[in-house]
């Protein structure tokens, strides 16, 4: 795979995503600005994506080395957990920052306002499918397979910052390219770092658990800045963090299978 074929299909998931979440908000007009509607959509467009990523560019290749889905050492777990929550304040004040340069009015208090008019249950719904589902799924196709695929034939950095830039791209706002893909190329190296995918699925659900708490305990302001406290705190958290992350791959060595051009003729049957 090409970093434009890479590309490409990202593009492609966005627009079948998108185009699937028309159809179905026409077939179901009250669940059009139901969180859990969107992330149904995203569950069925990147599984199909990924199926097609396997026909054909891994049929032969066993899942586990292109995906990664070996557990690997325990003490990633923690740590990927710890970086999640920690990256939320940096990120969120670059998020701010541009919101403040360039500002969009399709952001924040009414996507809340919508959730908070859903009943009970759906609320519960849209909250699981954000903090559970949607980072299994985005895990899957971002750090897996389009990951896995073109570490085949690319340097891990490149593959790094490419897979984090296209991660960033699926989210669409250009105010979020910067912070989402400080956040794709973290849980980029947590992969690399680790050589599983796991800790990286742990690392998106603690980012996304917090964001999520955090919007559904706001009172709806959004002039209010990340206190300076938070952001210094989070950015040496994190250095810190991948300081640590780098250690303890050098000292375990590389944790994860090179895959090569001709895995698929060499793989044991």
């Amino acid at each position: 795979m090409t970093f434009i074929e890479a590309t490409l299909w990202t593009i492609g998931s966005v627009v079948l995503l998108i185009s699937l979440w028309q159809v179905v908000a026409k077939v179901l007009p009250a669940w059009k600005e139901d969180p859990g509607l969107s992330a149904l959509c995203q569950i069925v467009a990147y599984t199909a994506i990924l199926l097609l990523l396997w026909t054909f560019y891994f049929p032969s290749t066993k899942a586990s080395l292109i995906f990664a889905t070996r557990p690997g050492s325990w003490v990633f777990y923690p740590i990927a957990a710890l970086l999640g929550v920690a990256i939320l304040f940096p990120t969120s004040a670059i998020y701010e920052a541009a919101l403040a340069r360039w500002p969009d009015k399709a952001q924040g208090s009414e996507i809340l306002a919508h959730f908070r008019d859903l009943p009970r249950w759906r609320q519960a719904t849209a909250g699981f499918s954000l903090v559970v589902t949607t980072p299994l799924i985005e895990e899957a196709l971002f750090r897996g397979a389009l990951f896995g695929t073109l570490r085949r034939h690319h340097h891990t950095a490149l593959v790094v910052v490419s897979t984090a830039s296209l991660f960033a791209l699926v989210h669409v706002q250009p105010q979020l390219f910067l912070p989402i893909a400080m956040v794709g190329a973290a849980l980029a190296y947590m992969r690399v770092a680790s050589g599983s995918m796991w800790p990286g699925v742990v690392m998106h659900m603690a980012f996304n658990g917090l964001s999520f708490y955090a919007q559904v305990t706001s009172t709806g302001a959004t002039d209010d800045p990340t206190p300076r406290w938070q952001v210094l705190g989070g950015a040496m958290v994190s250095a810190t963090l991948l300081a640590l992350t780098q250690y303890l791959r050098t000292k375990k060595g590389n944790p994860e299978p090179e895959l090569h051009k001709q895995d698929d003729e060499e793989e044991e049957p």
